[in-house]
């Protein structure tokens, strides 16, 4: 049986990597950007909801 391993070497760095490691880097770039259009996403939502509840609510004014 064998069992491979790889080593990664970032640019940068003097030393090769743990495995994983350039995951991590990969990681730390995209999950603030994921985060960011989620919020982005959530404040289009509730803006939606928003403008429904008011189109609701001035469809049942007493005229």
């Amino acid at each position: 049986m064998t069992l491979s391993f790889f080593i990664t070497v970032i640019p940068g760095h003097d030393k090769p990597q743990p495995p994983g490691c350039l995951l991590d880097e990969i990681l730390k770039r995209v999950i603030p950007a994921i985060y960011n259009v989620a919020i982005d996403d959530a404040i289009k939502s509730v803006r939606n909801v928003g403008d429904r509840l008011e189109e609701e609510l001035d469809m049942r004014k007493v005229v």
